[in-house]
C-alpha cells in the first residue's frame, strides 16, 4: 500500500513549530536518515522531522533564539543516537559572519531540547559518531568528546601546537583531521578516536592533498588530489590511493593508472565511485586503482554516489532533483528520472537516502520526495 510522496522543507508540521518560519527553500536540506525517520536542518530551516514512509512533517525544533530572524540561522544536523537528534546552531549578523554558535540534542519523538552547549564561533564543525560528540574548545587549543545523551565531558584532546582541526566521521567512527597553519605546507595530523573513552591516537601525515574516504580492511583509505585547480568546474583531480594502519602509522601507495576527476570520492562495497560535476560516473578499484567501468549521464551538477545496501545499484541525484541508477557490476545506466524541483538554486549538493527499498531524496528547492526504484515513474502524493 506504500505510494511515493513529495512534499517541501517548509510543508505544516503536526507539532513545535508549526510553519518555517522566513524559509523560502533558497537551498537543499541535509537530512539523516534514522529507522523510518528523516531528520532534517539546513540555511534559514529549523530542525525537523518527517515520516520517511508517508512524507507528513512531525515536528519542528524551535530552538533559534526569539527575535532573530530565519535569514540569521543555519542548523546542521550531525546524528542520531538511540532517539536523541544532535544539532549544531549558528547564528550570523547581516554579513553572514557567525555571531554564535552551539551544540544541542534533541528528543527525537518530540523535538525538545535535551541540553546545548557553546562552541566556537569560527570552528571547523561538529560531528557524531559512535555514541560521541566532538566539538572545539573556545580557545581551538583540544577537541572535546561528549556524551551524545547527555552532553557529559569524557576527554578533552589536545591539538597540536600550530594547526587547525576539524572533527568528521566515516563509518560510524569520530576522527579528527588536522592542517598545519603554516602558508605552502600540506603537513597533516590524523587522530583516531577511540569511542569508549575518548582517547586518540595521532598518525603524522597520513596524506597531502586528500579526501578521507572511509576505511577497508580496518586500513584508513585516503584520496590524495593534485595541486592543480581543475579549470571551470569544482572538481579534483585524483592522483593516487593511500592506505594507512591506524595502529601503526604504516603507508601504502598506490598510483592511480588515470587521473579521475570528481568531487569527495565515495567507498562502497570494495569500490570507489568518482561522480563530476557534468555527470560522469566512474567506479574504481581501491586496492589497484584501476577503472571497473565509466559511464555518462545527463544529469547537472549531481552530488555523491550512493549504493544501496545489496550493492546492486549506484545512484546520484543532481539539483533539480533529477535521479539516475546505474548497475554496479557494469555500470549500465538503468534509468533516469525527471526533475522535481521548480527553481535550480546552488547549495548542498543532493545526496539518496534509502528507506524501506524507497530512495528519499532533496531537491535544491527544499523539495523532498520518494521514488519507486522500480518504477521512478510513478506519481506522488502530497505528503
Amino acid at each position: 500500500g506504500w505510494k511515493p510522496w513529495q512534499t517541501t522543507a517548509a510543508a505544516a508540521a503536526e507539532k513545535g513549530v508549526r510553519d518555517a518560519p522566513g524559509y523560502e527553500g533558497n537551498r537543499a536540506p541535509a537530512c539523516v536518515p534514522d529507522d523510518g525517520a528523516l531528520y532534517c536542518a539546513g540555511s534559514a530551516l529549523l530542525p525537523e522531522r518527517i515520516d520517511a514512509t508517508t512524507g507528513r512533517t512531525l515536528w519542528r525544533s524551535g530552538i533559534a533564539p526569539a527575535a532573530v530572524p530565519a535569514a540569521r540561522y543555519v542548523t546542521t544536523l550531525l546524528g542520531v543516537h538511540e532517539g536523541v537528534v544532535l544539532v549544531e546552531l549558528t547564528v550570523t549578523d547581516e554579513g553572514g559572519i557567525g555571531q554564535a554558535q552551539s551544540v544541542l540534542a534533541l528528543d527525537g519523538a518530540s523535538g525538545a531540547r535535551l541540553w546545548s552547549h557553546p562552541v566556537r564561533t569560527d570552528s571547523l564543525g561538529s560531528v557524531y559518531a559512535a555514541g560521541v560528540l566532538l566539538t572545539q574548545e573556545d580557545d581551538g587549543s583540544a577537541v572535546t568528546v561528549r556524551s551524545a545523551r547527555d552532553g557529559s565531558v569524557r576527554r578533552r584532546i589536545p591539538v597540536p601546537p600550530g594547526y587547525d582541526c576539524l572533527p568528521l566521521t566515516t563509518g560510524d567512527r569520530p576522527y579528527v583531521e588536522c592542517m598545519i597553519k603554516k602558508e605552502g605546507s600540506h603537513a597533516t595530523k590524523f587522530l583516531v578516536v577511540e569511542p569508549g573513552d575518548g582517547s586518540a591516537r595521532t598518525l603524522d601525515s597520513p596524506a597531502q592533498q586528500r579526501s578521507f574516504v572511509g576505511v577497508q580492511d580496518g586500513r584508513l583509505l585516503f584520496a590524495e588530489t593534485d595541486d592543480r585547480p581543475v579549470v571551470n568546474g569544482p572538481d579534483q583531480i585524483y592522483t593516487r590511493i593511500v592506505r594507512v594502519d591506524p595502529r601503526t602509522g604504516e603507508r601504502a601507495l598506490t598510483p592511480l593508472p588515470e587521473r579521475y576527476r570528481g568531487g569527495t570520492p565515495t567507498l562502497a562495497h570494495g569500490t570507489l565511485y568518482f561522480v563530476t560535476s557534468s555527470g560522469l560516473v566512474t567506479a574504481v578499484s581501491p586496492a589497484t586503482g584501476a577503472r571497473r567501468w565509466q559511464t555518462h549521464t545527463t544529469l547537472e551538477t549531481p552530488g555523491q554516489a550512493s549504493v544501496d545496501g545489496g550493492g546492486r545499484t549506484v545512484y546520484l541525484a543532481g539539483g533539480s532533483g533529477r535521479v539516475a541508477a546505474l548497475d554496479t557490476a557494469r555500470g549500465t545506466l538503468l534509468w533516469e528520472s525527471a526533475a522535481r524541483a521548480e527553481v535550480l538554486n546552488s547549495g548542498l549538493l543532493p545526496t539518496v537516502w534509502f528507506n524501506k527499498g524507497a530512495l528519499v531524496l532533496a531537491a535544491s528547492d527544499g523539495t523532498l520526495f520518494t521514488l519507486d526504484p522500480a518504477h521512478p515513474e510513478r506519481k506522488p502524493v502530497t505528503g
